[in-house]
């Protein structure tokens, strides 16, 4: 029996932050809220119900983002079940908003995605609403609140999980994966370099490139909620000494946390980093390998994800160069260098030695 007739629901919750998004938000939601089955998935989906959630947390804008979210929602309510549309199946999905309290500050992104991860959660609508947990894939949809997603975006990462089967311990090979899919830019040339080594690399380069960028760009990222849940979540930038402590202790948390010794320190007195709330994706994502999950990107005909480039206006612009890479080395010291307490791997280069051979600035800088 295939792994898709063995599934009758399959969750998706389509994660977005928000913070002075007012440009662009109605269009990301508005791509999100229409997603369909395209034709040729008809068939090997045909036994899944797809239960879509778009979450919404609005991290303290002040715009007039909470105002256009709002409408949305009230524009969705109504929203229609399922229904056919001559070859195309559209998916049920609700539009969920949560927001921080009036006159509070910006907690950054890894917050507010953290924050959006609960709200289905607290909806008791949509809570243990399937026939069988335990027959149900359940994943979270990344998106950025300036990005567009493609209509068929869910189906084809859907399927493409459901695809991956199981392993050898009986385990669905979808709890421990990461994947992403190709995109286009908004302004179509934007980033050009970028865009063209991202979108072609192979199986084995999204691997073995892992330490030179986020080989899987974030707002494409689709990743099981319990595996995300288990890598404990996005980092959130320490509101209070309190929090910072706990950060620096390496026992008070079971999670691994990427985060450079430069960033334990204070600014000035009584005057916390806050680094910590840049680089969110990066830090996730190595904590996602360390903890020995796998990468996909899943390739189609056409993108599935229209990534907007807006100079000086997105987190990662802001974010300095010098802090990627003290994480990326970082990340080789723990993941390979030092390697997982009791695997054959621990400590296998500190004891042979190794070497490393690069050329230009990144070679030199790492």
């Amino acid at each position: 029996m295939s792994a898709h007739k063995m599934c009758t629901v399959v969750k998706v919750d389509v994660i977005i932050a928000v913070h002075n998004a007012q440009e662009t938000i109605e269009e990301t939601v508005k791509s999100a809220m229409h997603q369909e089955i395209p034709d040729n998935l008809l068939t090997s989906l045909s036994n899944v119900k797809f239960d879509v959630v778009v979450c919404c947390y609005n991290d303290a804008s002040t715009d007039k983002s909470i105002e256009m979210l709002y409408t949305l929602k009230e524009e969705y309510a109504n929203n229609a079940a399922l229904h056919h549309d001559e070859s195309k199946l559209i998916m049920n999905t609700t539009l969920l908003v949560g927001t921080a309290a009036k006159g509070a500050s910006s907690r950054g992104a890894g917050y507010a995605r953290n924050q959006a991860v609960n709200l289905r959660d607290l909806n008791t609508s949509h809570t243990n609403n399937s026939t069988d947990d335990a027959k149900c894939f359940h994943f979270l949809c990344i998106l950025d609140s300036d990005d567009i997603m493609h209509p068929t975006r869910i189906a084809e990462q859907t399927s493409a999980m459901m695809l991956l089967g199981y392993g050898q311990h009986g385990k669905h090979l979808s709890e421990k994966a990461l994947m992403g899919c190709q995109f286009d830019r908004i302004p179509r040339d934007s980033t050009w370099h970028y865009a063209t080594w991202a979108n072609s690399l192979s199986d084995k380069r999204v691997v073995l490139e892992q330490f030179r960028e986020c080989t899987l760009l974030q707002p494409t990222w689709f990743i099981s909620k319990s595996w995300f849940k288990s890598l404990g979540g996005w980092i959130e930038a320490p509101m209070s000494n309190e929090e910072m402590n706990k950060l620096k202790s390496a026992d008070s948390s079971n999670y691994y946390r990427l985060v450079h010794s430069s960033e334990l320190r204070e600014t000035s007195p009584g005057v916390m980093s806050q680094t910590l709330r840049l680089a969110e994706d990066t830090r996730l994502f190595y904590a996602h390998l360390r903890a020995e999950g796998t990468l996909h990107l899943h390739r189609t005909s056409a993108p599935l994800v229209s990534y907007r480039h807006r100079v000086g206006m997105s987190q990662s612009s802001g974010t300095p160069r010098k802090l990627l890479m003290q994480l990326r080395a970082k990340a080789w010291e723990d993941i390979v260098f030092f390697g997982k307490k009791g695997t054959d791997n621990e400590n296998v280069w500190s004891k042979n030695g190794f070497a490393i051979w690069g050329a230009g600035r990144d070679g030199k800088d790492f």
